[in-house]
């Protein structure tokens, strides 16, 4: 017996609390806990891609702001706002890498670690996990150095 997929945001409640929150003409609380559920869901697709802390939050900022000023503009007669929503927060963050990548830098090698983790049993589990290392290759004028 295969065990039930677990969802972190479910499509149905998601719709019912656009709905309230289209009555108050402002987001419920429940509304924004799961879109930050959403947002924090698709930053662990990019793992590993960030060039530094900032640059995850940034992408973050940047879907959670977006979601703000466009969340009135979904169709209620849809029946998929976890798909709307998501589609959002992927091309947001679409738009944001290509923007960090514009900063000129680019990959300089990568190595591979294995991390253990437990299991629900309590079984330890190994996985392999790629860390990325990058070079800046725009060079910084001495002026700006000094403003550093």
């Amino acid at each position: 017996m295969s065990k039930p997929k677990k969802e972190y945001v479910n499509n149905l409640k998601l719709k019912q609390e656009l709905e309230k929150s289209f009555e108050q003409d402002k987001l419920t609380n429940a509304a924004v806990d799961m879109f930050l559920l959403m947002v924090e869901g698709a930053t662990k697709k990019y793992e590993g891609r960030y060039f530094c802390p900032e640059d995850r939050e940034d992408c973050m900022q940047a879907a959670i702001a977006h979601i703000w000023c466009s969340w009135k503009k979904f169709d209620m007669t849809q029946d998929n706002p976890f798909g709307y929503f998501a589609k959002i927060i992927f091309n947001v963050f679409s738009g944001q890498f290509k923007e960090i990548r514009s900063k000129g830098f680019t990959k300089l090698d990568y190595d591979i670690v294995n991390v253990e983790k437990n299991d629900e049993n309590g079984n330890k589990k190994t996985s392999s996990k790629k860390i990325i290392h990058y070079k800046q290759t725009i060079s910084i004028d001495d002026s700006l150095m000094n403003l550093i």
